[in-house]
């Protein structure tokens, strides 16, 4: 017996609406109801996971080669004061580091992957992008 299903092109055409559905708004989601209200969810749950997981590891290289920028213009300066002085520059530079605009931008998305993966996860709800949703 022959079943009717889509072959498989207009399955993963159906499966990216989806996806792409689940950084989309709820008004949206109603306007153009998705193939499989749990396969949206799940879509959210996943590309929420990875949202965060992409932005986490951009987030440390960025890190990575800010304090190494740093260190190459401050070593001379702070290459022979003492431990608790070079801690307390780390520190600073820390918070530097966290008020440029590319750092900024890197955390908004990573803190939004991470709510989008935990609201799926925990409540069932598929939080929106807020670069979508503008």
């Amino acid at each position: 017996m022959l079943s009717h299903r889509l072959p498989f092109w207009a399955d993963m055409l159906s499966l990216l609406r989806d996806v792409w559905l689940s950084f989309c708004p709820a008004a949206v989601r109603r306007s153009h109801p998705s193939e499989s209200t749990e396969r949206t969810l799940d879509a959210a749950k996943i590309t929420g996971l990875l949202q965060a997981l992409v932005f986490a590891v951009l987030l440390i290289v960025h890190y990575a080669a800010f304090m190494r920028q740093r260190m190459l213009h401050f070593y001379p300066v702070l290459g022979q004061t003492a431990p608790v002085i070079q801690s307390g520059a780390l520190v600073l530079l820390t918070f530097d580091f966290l008020i440029h605009p590319i750092s900024l931008l890197l955390i908004y998305l990573l803190v939004e992957g991470a709510l989008r993966f935990l609201g799926g996860v925990f409540f069932g709800e598929i939080i929106p992008s807020l670069p979508v949703f503008l």
